[in-house]
């Protein structure tokens, strides 16, 4: 009787085991494909010798001296920054990308471009006047475009400038 029963699991444990090593040889037979890219062809470094000569060392701290002092105390050194002392103008309200330029006219010996704002008011402009709100000033005015150079900060708090054109619309 026992013998009959170790046959009986001796069977039952070759079939398990054959459907097994089946399963085994089906995966192990899938050969799978590598994704390795080859490696980028490597440049000579060639090398180059900088010769500053008399300029300062730019790894070396800057020394204030009594000159540079006294060149910022004079204004020197002048950084580009708007006028805070002087008083607006209206169209220094609108964004500069929301006023038009209908037409112009003469005037007074004086060329002078009409500028329509976003509200509908229609304005006189001439060279010297600001408008837009970055400082804009007027420096040039054709039959077909007014110029302005504006006045931007950038991230580091410095004022740079910018021309930018205001076109007349046809």
């Amino acid at each position: 009787m026992t013998l009959l029963c170790l046959i009986i699991l001796s069977a039952c444990s070759n079939d398990e085991l054959e459907e097994l090593n089946r399963s085994l040889n089906a995966t192990t037979t899938t050969k799978v494909k590598s994704q390795i890219k080859p490696l980028p062809s490597v440049c000579e470094f060639k090398s180059f010798n900088y010769e500053t000569k008399d300029q300062r060392n730019p790894f070396v701290a800057f020394k204030v001296t009594e000159t540079t002092k006294l060149a910022a105390k004079d204004n020197i050194f002048k950084t580009l920054a708007p006028n805070s002392h002087r008083t607006k103008e209206i169209l220094e309200a609108y964004p500069l990308n929301t006023l038009k330029m209908l037409g112009h006219v003469i005037y007074r010996n004086g060329f002078w471009a009409l500028i329509k704002s976003a509200d509908g008011e229609l304005y006189r402009v001439t060279t010297g006047n600001y408008l837009g709100t970055n400082f804009g000033k007027v420096i040039n005015i054709t039959p077909d475009k007014v110029t302005v150079l504006e006045l931007i900060q950038d991230q580091q708090n410095e004022w740079h400038e910018q021309n930018t054109t205001i076109n007349l619309i046809q």
